[in-house]
């Protein structure tokens, strides 16, 4: 199974630099320089590119404009005939940092300052019987670690002319395994004694103080040995990071420790990386907001498959935020950078054994670690060397044979990460450079047939973005919407979820009838709805109105109505009508009135004493089925005799009624009174003789 899954990946391989041998190319440029020993790619705040190259006994500094134009060689002042190697680089501002050595004994070391921007050798130094190992500057404060015969130094140096000007050896230390340092030009510097455990963490500042000395022991320590693999400084959160690699016997699980510390004190907590079963870390690189992400190789203990396994994963404490791992036999990484924009940067080679090895580069999002795009480097391998991002979006990656490639990347971005189906979203297609002449061709897929996408987008030449306007439908439920973008080798994804209609509300208009009249009801949801429509169900309390089980909002549409009846009443009604999609549910209350009396009147105002009188009451609404009593009240019940009520029969909305009067010996003028509730009619009655 391992073969047939390697002849798989190998073919997949073949097949991807087959259909890209036409795209267009997306190395920028390229610079050969031969076979070197020892080599560092680093790129400073305008573009350029420095390469420091060792050959043998001889290094130089070779400088590129971000077009791949030389600008600038020069020597690294080696002397001597024994072979040299880097030991460290930097660029800090202006300046670039680089320290050598001789490779055996006894050891003559080296140390330069470049000024980057103005091209020039600042000072170099030499040192025989001097083993240095990394050198800082930060704050126009210089210092060099170096190595001793049975102790570690740190020497402060001359801004001016890189001579010693304090030299701190440093207790209880005999070999050095790391060093960094902080904006305010203090050195930390982690090393080990005699013991097997026993890792010290120093601070020294710049006046040549240690500033604090820390043992660095886990409580509890089950550990046999403690080998500290990297050291790093997170200036947005003024701490220090110790990596670690931890050993016990019999062999067990061997994580990654963590010793995350302030830099003030250095008094911190131990944080656990585990992968697999052995672990030997690579890098650690702080993040502003105090997550760390680590690089590291494990094996497993699988007899059958014991191949190192590659990881890189983002930490919170020792909370894993996510994990990224490669079987060797696939893959290997070779150094990881951070970049500026939320994302990293990594260098690595795939391919088999000694055939079909190809570079590959690759840009991630250091939210989710998800590739944002990537490309294979044809007739390359991956040196073991961290990319390097240049301040346009570039990527400078180190292959081998010393070539120095500089490449063009695409990246795809939603600006948001949910809307709604059916409606429009932008889409920007971004190059990490000018588009070259003739325009960059980009090609583009939709994998979901809810979002369109044009088959491809041409960004004229010296432009580097596109913005596209994607029309979307319906979803019936919430579906991720991944769109496949591709340019010049790099094949990148970028996702958008389009929501299905979420039900929004329900309103009836309008909010208030009498009981009788008809009122209109509207659904509306966030998204339009799907093919086939999208069907609510409703429901009312109490049973005084009627209304469907159900409306269908149309396809393409994002709401619907529906018709209410109500019933007469007898007195005023709250009802709820509930609008239902799943689990979400939306209600809306109206209140169903009782008729109010509108009218009363007499068939006639002047009616002779001792003959009948007749009376109408008039509702503004049909009476309920029990019916609706008026009450009356005669103003001399002695001359006018009323009912004390009457009652509108169902149905109907009035009732007329006869009434007795009584003869009168002068004319007399009678107040008759019909209410129910706040309403009150009155007619005046003229009784004659």
């Amino acid at each position: 199974m391992p073969c047939f899954r390697k002849l798989l990946s190998l073919l997949g391989v073949l097949v991807f630099l087959a259909t890209q041998a036409c795209a267009q190319d997306p190395v920028e440029w390229t610079q050969f320089h031969g076979i070197e020993t020892s080599t560092r790619v680093l790129v400073d705040s305008q573009n350029n590119v420095h390469r420091l190259m060792v050959t043998g006994p001889a290094g130089f500094l070779q400088s590129y404009n971000r077009f791949g134009h030389q600008v600038w060689t020069t020597s690294l002042g080696f002397t001597g005939t024994a072979d040299k190697a880097i030991t460290h680089a930097e660029i800090v501002g202006n300046f670039l940092l680089v320290s050598s050595r001789t490779t055996s004994a006894p050891y003559t070391s080296f140390v330069s300052l470049f000024n980057v921007l103005a091209r020039e050798t600042v000072w170099a130094w030499s040192g025989d019987q001097r083993r240095v190992e990394q050198f800082h500057g930060n704050n126009g404060v210089y210092a060099t670690v170096e190595q001793l015969d049975q102790s570690v130094a740190v020497v402060f140096r001359s801004a001016n002319t890189g001579n010693p000007t304090q030299t701190v050896t440093l207790p209880n230390s005999r070999r050095l395994l790391g060093s960094d340092q902080d904006t305010g030009g203090n050195v930390y510097v982690v090393t080990k004694a005699v013991s097997e455990s026993e890792v010290r963490l120093f601070r020294v500042n710049p006046n040549g103080v240690v500033g604090f000395q820390r043992l660095l022991t886990p409580a509890p320590n089950p550990y046999d040995s403690l080998w500290p693999k990297a050291i790093a400084v997170n200036p947005s959160t003024q701490r220090v990071l110790v990596m670690i690699s931890a050993f016990q016997s019999p062999p067990g699980l061997r994580p990654i420790l963590v010793y995350d510390a302030p830099w003030s004190t250095g008094l911190g907590t131990f944080h656990t990386v585990a992968f697999r079963d052995e672990h030997t870390p690579q890098q650690i690189l702080p993040l502003p907001d105090g997550d760390y992400v680590v690089s590291a190789y494990s094996f497993s203990d699988n007899p059958s498959f014991f191949l190192p396994n590659f990881h890189i994963a983002r930490y919170t404490g020792s909370t894993q935020r996510w994990h990224l791992e490669t079987f060797f036999s696939e893959s290997m990484y070779r150094g990881i950078a951070l970049s500026n924009d939320n994302t990293f940067s990594v260098n690595k080679t795939e391919g088999h054994g000694l055939f079909f090895q190809t570079q590959v580069v690759e840009r991630r999002s250091l939210d989710t670690g998800s590739r944002l795009w990537g490309a294979f480097v044809d007739g390359t391998a991956a040196e073991d060397e961290p990319p390097a991002t240049a301040p346009t979006g570039s990527m400078i990656v180190s292959g081998s044979r010393a070539m120095v490639h500089q490449l063009r990347g695409v990246v795809a971005t939603f600006p948001v990460t949910h809307v709604p189906g059916g409606t429009t979203v932008s889409l920007s297609i971004n190059l990490t450079a000018d588009a070259p002449t003739g325009g960059a061709t980009v090609r583009l897929v939709s994998f979901a047939s809810e979002l369109v996408v044009p088959a491809e987008v041409t960004i004229p030449a010296g432009q580097r973005q596109a913005i596209l306007q994607c029309g979307t439908s319906g979803t019936t439920v919430n579906k991720s919407a991944v769109v496949n973008v591709r340019w010049a080798g790099f094949a990148t994804q970028v996702a958008v979820t389009l929501l299905a209609p979420n039900l929004l509300s329900v309103t009836v208009d309008p909010r208030q009838v009498t009981g009788g009249q008809p009122l209109t009801g509207t659904v509306a949801v966030g998204a339009k709805a799907p093919a086939g429509g999208w069907e609510i169900e409703l429901m009312a309390s109490p049973s005084v109105v009627t209304l469907p089980t159900s409306v269908v909002i149309p396809e393409g549409s994002t709401s619907a109505t529906f018709g209410v009846t109500t019933q007469p009443v007898g007195a005023n009604t709250g009802v709820v009508i509930t609008a239902t999609r799943g689990s979400v549910s939306k209600t809306v209350f109206f209140a169903v009135n009782a008729p109010l009396l509108s009218t009363f009147t007499l068939a006639s105002n002047s009616v002779q004493g001792g003959t009948l009188g007749s009376l109408t009451v008039t509702l503004n609404a049909n009476a309920p089925t029990a019916g609706y009593s008026i009450l009356l009240v005669s103003g001399a019940p002695g001359l006018v005799v009323l009912p004390s009520s009457t009652s509108v029969p169902a149905g109907t909305n009035t009732r007329t009624l006869s009434f007795v009067t009584k003869p009168v010996a002068a004319s007399t003028v009678i107040t008759l009174v019909a209410y129910r509730g706040s309403v009150i009619k009155t007619q005046s009655l003229t009784l004659t003789p």
